[in-house]
């Protein structure tokens, strides 16, 4: 069976940077990304749920603060996605690194 770590490899650290870039880092990081958009989408939902039905006026506004603070915390998250793949772009090997396996 083939490793697809070679000996050499273990002992460079930009290898070892990358590896756990891509096996831990970015799964983790579209897992949240992912999970944010459901529980965004889904506040949305049930606001416009609730606002057709006419029930539970101090749950539409606590639901309408949630969105607010779900639009900023997605904005921020896409923007730090995007200003490290202009870092990477700029410092790197051309290669966006945080996204995972798309490249």
């Amino acid at each position: 069976m083939n490793s697809p770590i070679t000996p050499g490899a273990l002992l460079s650290a930009d290898s070892v940077f990358e590896r756990f870039v891509d096996q831990v880092f970015s799964p983790i990081l579209q897992l949240i990304i992912g999970g944010s958009l459901v529980v965004y989408f889904f506040t949305v939902f049930m606001y416009f749920w609730m606002s057709h039905t006419g029930k539970q006026v101090e749950a539409q506004k606590l639901l309408r603060t949630h969105i607010l603070y779900g639009t900023i915390g997605l904005f921020i998250l896409f923007s730090i996605g995007g200003i490290l793949g202009v870092f990477g772009d700029w410092f790197g090997n051309g290669e966006t690194i945080i996204l995972g396996p798309g490249r």
